[in-house]
């Protein structure tokens, strides 16, 4: 998580691991509430190589995303599971 002096993430650096930190978790809500987050972490991405958010694969949630994603939201962005993210370092 992205917290502190994100010690483990400096462990894993050294030890020539992959890592990544989580910026966010998303909680389950209403759609509204769930597109405002995806806007958050859009800006949070666009200021990073890669961005992690970690959010329960509920019909809701993957609904909500693939919505977002088609309203366009996501042209900049590049979906991917969080093994993508860790192979590419």
């Amino acid at each position: 998580w992205d917290r502190g002096l994100n010690g483990a993430l400096s462990q894993a650096a050294r030890a020539g691991r992959p890592a990544a930190l989580i910026a966010r978790r998303i909680e389950p809500g209403d759609a509204a509430a769930l597109r405002r987050a995806l806007d958050r972490i859009t800006f949070r991405a666009a200021q990073a190589e890669a961005t992690v958010i970690v959010a329960d694969a509920t019909t809701p949630m993957v609904t909500a995303l693939f919505r977002w994603a088609q309203e366009g939201r996501a042209e900049a962005l590049a979906l991917a599971p969080l093994s993508a993210v860790l192979r590419s370092q």
